[in-house]
This record gives C-alpha cells, sequence and structure tokens, in this order.
C-alpha cells in the first residue's frame, strides 16, 4: 500500500450490541451501544455515542480520516 493511498476521508458504521430502552408503558426501543475508537498505536481516537438519542435506533455514520483502526465493541453476547 502506498502512501497516497490514505489519502482522503472515510465512514464508518458500527453495528455494536443494543440496549432496550422503554417509551411509555408498551414502546420500547433499542439504540446501539456506545464504543471506541482507537489508532494503530494504540491511543483512543474517538468515542461515540452511536445513536443521537434514547430512541434512536440507527447506529451512528462516523466521519474519519483514511487510515487503520481498531474499534471495541460491545456485542450482543
Amino acid at each position: 500500500m502506498g502512501r497516497l493511498d490514505l489519502v482522503g476521508i472515510g465512514f464508518l458504521r458500527v453495528y455494536s450490541a443494543t440496549e432496550t430502552r422503554q417509551v411509555g408503558k408498551f414502546i420500547n426501543y433499542y439504540p446501539h451501544t456506545p464504543y471506541l475508537i482507537y489508532n494503530t498505536n494504540g491511543t483512543a481516537v474517538r468515542w461515540v455515542a452511536n445513536a443521537a438519542a434514547t430512541t434512536d435506533e440507527t447506529p451512528a455514520l462516523v466521519r474519519l480520516p483514511a487510515g487503520f483502526y481498531e474499534i471495541r465493541a460491545q456485542d450482543d453476547n
């Protein structure tokens, strides 16, 4: 991989585990849990809430510079 291969911006969407949130008596929502993004040195780059609100079930779309990252997220098991 050459140096120019890492030029630009990319996007990341992580489908982490979901939590059950109840609004009212009978309405449940399942927002995705937060996660951390680390660079190749192991330094935390960004914490992502992964939901815009307690009723948001769509994982966040994160904009990142091109590169290599490690993601640490909770899974459903």
